[in-house]
């Protein structure tokens, strides 16, 4: 196919200067190669994007956003138990490490498995990512 365009002298001498720096015969070759290497570097960048992303930005991302979950979280619990201890008139504390009560318990074991899970699956994707 034939396809006519004009180029400034500057632009007309950078390509000249490309096809001179990569031993090319023709302007057609030239201006192909120019395209291609302009896609595979858009790919590359894009992939450079990605990498920093997952490696700086979104762990980082994922801890604020644990953080302030858990924050809100204790906020809430806190709440509930101040509210139960009023109701119950309780004048004494129990540490969970001398009594735990069977639901603390079974509220620990169940945490304890979601971390395990999460670490599991966290382990997973690192070993596809070496391979």
């Amino acid at each position: 196919m034939r396809k006519c365009f004009s180029l400034s002298e500057e632009d007309w001498a950078l390509l000249e200067q490309y096809k001179k720096e990569n031993n090319i015969k023709n302007n057609s070759q030239a201006v192909s190669s120019l395209l291609h290497q302009n896609q595979d570097n858009r790919e590359q960048l894009a992939i450079a994007i990605r990498e920093e992303l997952e490696k700086n930005y979104l762990p980082k991302e994922r801890i604020r956003w644990a953080t302030k979950t858990a924050e809100q979280n204790s906020i809430v619990i806190l709440d509930a138990m101040n509210t139960l201890l009023h109701m119950l008139k309780a004048d004494a504390c129990i540490p969970v490490e001398m009594a735990a009560h069977p639901v603390v318990k079974q509220s620990q074991d169940r945490i304890k498995e979601k971390i395990a899970y999460f670490k599991q699956k966290s382990d997973e994707r690192k070993s596809k990512e070496n391979t």
